[in-house]
């Protein structure tokens, strides 16, 4: 392939998983001359209805969703610019792992976005994540009690933990080819 961006979409997207080591994968893609990993990681732009305004509230439900758009979703305009300005790189990168609990949705937006794009899953063992997720989170829960942890905060979005519903749907959407699974112990974390 070329060293030139055909176009300025993203090409490569590290949509999954939470906890999982999908900031240390992007730091070593970006380390590549050939890669671009957008500041910050993780924009989560296409989480935006038609690349307007519009925030899918549906995605991540309506009280996340002023958090998020205040502090996390990077618009449309600005993640076009972020892109348009990079020259010579084969994988433009976006590296927002919350596509991956956005469901057939996300995954079929993503894909109309730009259907010649990569995805890659990360995982991780459920126990090692469940910790780290536990001790990440600690400072807004505050509960030192790692079962009641899990009964309160776990269990109601237990689908969303879970991975293999989630890669299935991208599976459905990119085809086998287009997906690449990681697990998080390969990179020696």
């Amino acid at each position: 392939m070329k060293k030139e961006t055909r176009t300025w979409k993203p090409n490569l997207f590290v949509v999954g998983f939470s906890k999982c080591g999908s900031s240390a994968l992007c730091d070593y893609l970006n380390q590549h001359e050939d890669i671009f990993v957008i500041k910050p990681k993780e924009p989560g732009t296409l989480f935006l209805e038609d690349n307007s305004t519009t925030w899918e509230t549906g995605a991540i439900g309506k009280k996340a969703m002023d958090h998020w758009k205040k502090r996390f979703l990077m618009p449309y305009t600005e993640y076009k610019t972020s892109f348009s300005r990079v020259k010579n790189k084969i994988y433009l990168v976006d590296g927002s792992q919350s596509y991956s609990r956005g469901g057939e949705k996300i995954a079929k937006r993503i894909f109309h976005f730009n259907n010649e794009a990569k995805i890659i899953f990360i995982i991780r063992d459920h126990e090692e994540r469940l910790i780290s997720a536990f001790n990440y989170f600690y400072q807004f829960h505050k509960k030192d009690n790692l079962q009641e942890y899990i009964h309160q905060n776990l269990f109601p979005d237990l689908d969303k933990f879970l991975f293999l519903k989630h890669l299935q749907e991208y599976l459905d959407v990119f085809g086998s080819k287009a997906v690449l699974v990681v697990e998080a112990k390969r990179l020696n974390l």
